[in-house]
């Protein structure tokens, strides 16, 4: 199959990990086909100022020695910050629509399918230009939340856009039901995959080593985070968690504007996703008490590592973890996430066993295995596109 395929998150050229688990994602897809593929990615102008340079068409060749042409179109987005919410998300999925089918048009693709990651501005895009050539569509549910996309377009509007879309490819139980409920896209168009972690990438390094290179005590038990410095990430839960735990540190693994301060700070800012399971490596226990999320891939990325994991007890993680290799609790409960960083500090024993079963389980439910059962959902349905079905 040679798909076209859609994402209003992408690496570019000035930022290479922008996105990186959807580039990662398609390429493992697209290597099973052993055809060529094509991405097309718009990026709002407003990138010019973050360096963003136009690179035309990148090739990348994959394993099996067929590629992606990778376009880097430019469209015009609104900002919600001068403009309504509704206005902003409206005009920026019509812009992006009409840049993404003038670049199909201009380098005459001849796709067998049009793919879009997240519901918008790539999977309405996706069924739209399903509509005009008379191809199948697919759209990938990745979101944590669809408030925006209701806010901005009425119940039956958004049904509209949807509507004759041939397959969805949800993260979660949650995401599936909104597309059938909310949606009214058949149960039967609609399979749960939740993301996965590259387990030839992200495996266990040796935790003394990495201390050791990273700088870090040798003789503490290491907590984790991986996320932006916001809210709904939790990273001052995870302070608040740890706060009075003797010989716990923290490893704050990112950025953002949020202030955090605290003795128990070992590592605070971002890292390549090269250098990730390194450094993930030289921590003892996860930790992303979360708000919201589609299927978070830092939860199955520190999995793939053999990290326990402690994570909020909310729908997106129910496909992910369990007791065997991590423990859930309500992530604004700081009594109970302490309780639980406590249970894992002082029980090497029931850590080792947990990390075990993660790296096992990541094994089994790896991202090139979720690859084949994408290609095997996408060509069954795309042969009831063409049977009419």
């Amino acid at each position: 199959m040679q798909p076209v395929y859609m994402s209003s998150v992408y690496p570019t050229p000035n930022r290479p990990y922008h996105g990186v688990f959807v580039q990662d994602l398609i390429k493992r897809v697209q290597n099973l086909w052993d055809e060529d593929g094509q991405v097309i990615f718009p990026a709002p102008i407003s990138d010019l100022r973050n360096g963003f340079h136009l690179a035309g068409e990148r090739k990348v060749v994959l394993p099996g020695g067929n590629c992606l042409r990778q376009h880097f179109p430019l469209y015009l987005s609104l900002s919600s910050k001068y403009f309504s919410p509704q206005l902003s998300t409206k005009w920026t999925v019509e812009s992006f629509a009409k840049v993404a089918e003038r670049v199909y048009r201009r380098n005459q693709m001849n796709a067998d399918a049009f793919y879009g990651h997240f519901l918008l501005p790539g999977g309405v895009t996706s069924v739209r230009l399903g509509a005009i050539f008379n191809k199948p569509s697919f759209i990938t549910l990745d979101e944590s939340s669809y408030t925006g996309a209701q806010k901005a377009y009425m119940p039956n509007e958004l049904q509209e856009m949807v509507r004759g879309v041939s397959g969805v490819l949800s993260v979660s139980d949650e995401n599936a039901d909104f597309m059938h409920q909310q949606l009214q896209v058949p149960r039967n168009r609609i399979i749960v995959l939740p993301n996965a972690a590259d387990t030839d990438e992200f495996k266990p390094y040796d935790r003394a080593e990495m201390r050791r290179k990273y700088k870090l005590p040798e003789d503490e038990v290491l907590v984790a985070f991986v996320g932006a410095y916001i809210e709904r990430k939790g990273p001052n839960r995870v302070l608040d968690a740890i706060k009075g735990l003797d010989n716990v540190g923290v490893l704050l693994i990112g950025d953002g504007a949020m202030e955090l301060n605290s003795d128990q700070i070992r590592y605070k800012q971002r890292i390549s996703h090269d250098e990730l399971p390194q450094l993930l490596s030289a921590a003892d226990i996860f930790m992303l008490p979360t708000l919201a999320e589609g299927s978070c891939n830092a939860v199955t990325e520190a999995l793939a590592v053999g990290l326990p994991v402690i994570s909020s007890d909310l729908s997106f993680n129910s496909l992910i973890v369990d007791d065997d290799r991590g423990i859930l609790v309500d992530p604004t409960d700081i009594k109970a996430l302490h309780q639980a960083v406590e249970t894992l500090a002082n029980d090497p024993a029931k850590r080792e066993q947990m990390s075990w079963t993660a790296r096992s389980w990541s094994e089994e439910n790896s991202l090139a295995i979720r690859a084949v059962k994408m290609t095997e959902f996408m060509e069954e349905r795309a042969e009831a596109f063409h049977s009419g079905y």
